[in-house]
């Protein structure tokens, strides 16, 4: 049957772990990545990486755009190149806050094509308010890639969070 999600891996943050991480990706597969209740110790900026034999990617090869929907204030049109992560909004550390959001990961098993991600991830941000990210991201590099990290871009920890990884077949 066509559209089901098969779980492959899944990550919960005990013990306020530092980087939360899913692996698993070994077919040609659309698989797809969810994020709930994702909050930091602290005020933080989220890091998303994917990982090269289950080992986070550092390199410069990160490229994303998304446009930003905020609730008390304009949209935004946000893009990076040549990072070493795909940096997401600054999420709140209060206990109503959080993010949550949805990855859909193409071409990760490819040797010889790049990796790219389509993202959905709405934030309570620490200025106060909601914030959503929608956009993609490419990891510029042809080489296969098996799972998602997550982590914060100081010393922050995971208060809470739990990260899924499914394969769409």
């Amino acid at each position: 049957m066509a559209g089901q999600l098969i779980q492959v891996d899944k990550a919960t943050a005990s013990g306020n772990p530092s980087v939360l991480e899913v692996t698993g990706i070994n077919t040609d597969d659309v698989y797809m990545v969810t994020f709930s209740n994702i909050v930091p110790s602290a005020g933080e900026r989220l890091e998303i990486r994917l990982t090269k034999s289950g080992t986070a990617d550092t390199t410069l090869n990160y490229d994303n755009a998304r446009k930003s929907l905020l609730t008390n204030s304009a949209f935004q049109n946000n893009s990076d190149t040549n990072d070493d992560e795909w940096l997401m909004a600054t999420v709140s550390n209060v206990s109503y806050a959080g993010t949550q959001g949805i990855m859909y990961c193409y071409n990760f098993n490819s040797s010889s094509e790049y990796s790219f991600v389509t993202f959905e991830l709405p934030t309570w941000v620490t200025t106060p308010q909601l914030f959503g990210d929608i956009g993609g991201g490419v990891h510029t590099v042809a080489s296969a890639s098996d799972g998602i990290s997550l982590k914060w871009s100081s010393t922050a920890t995971f208060s809470s969070g739990e990260i899924v990884l499914y394969k769409v077949v």
